[in-house]
């Protein structure tokens, strides 16, 4: 059985969009875990990597369950199929409006801390908002690739769909 990697250039497109956010996040988790074990002195204080809601053990944790889901979804759109991949109508149009929920109300925290601290903004807690706009972004990502491919699906027969399926597999 031979799997076709990343069939269209458009699959490409969403790889290396997936792709490059995870790296994006990764980067932040190993900053941030940097930044704990270690006090290095290039990184921003701890006190800037995160918002102070979770304690940090349990935040690396949840941190390291969202690079291991992120990374089967970037799995999966390398291969070209699997559970993430491959279209559901159950999946598209949640994932869509909680993409959505998650950029606005991400931008409307930008706006309040930009207000609070218009002085040093910078400087004060914009870590975790830039990368929550990483996650949220990702999340648009998946759920456009979701809706392409549904609205791709409704334009094909059933047969297309085995054939198209049977020729991945060969």
């Amino acid at each position: 059985m031979k799997i076709q990697n990343i069939r269209s250039l458009t699959d490409r497109k969403y790889f290396f969009l997936l792709s490059s956010l995870l790296v994006l996040f990764c980067l932040r988790v190993a900053g941030q875990l940097l930044v704990a074990l270690y006090q290095v002195p290039f990184l921003p204080p701890m006190q800037e990597w995160q918002s102070g809601l979770l304690p940090y053990p349990v935040l690396v944790a949840c941190q390291f369950s969202i690079i291991a889901l992120f990374s089967k979804i970037c799995s999966d759109f390398y291969k070209g199929n699997g559970f993430f991949y491959e279209p559901k109508t159950f999946l598209a149009e949640p994932l869509l409006n909680c993409a959505k929920v998650y950029l606005v109300a991400n931008a409307a925290r930008l706006l309040i801390w930009t207000m609070m601290f218009k002085h040093h903004i910078w400087f004060t807690g914009m870590i975790p908002i830039c990368f929550h706009f990483v996650l949220a972004s990702f999340l648009l990502v998946l759920a456009v690739h979701q809706r392409r491919e549904l609205s791709k699906g409704a334009l094909r027969t059933p047969l297309q769909a085995i054939s198209e399926r049977q020729k991945v597999t060969q």
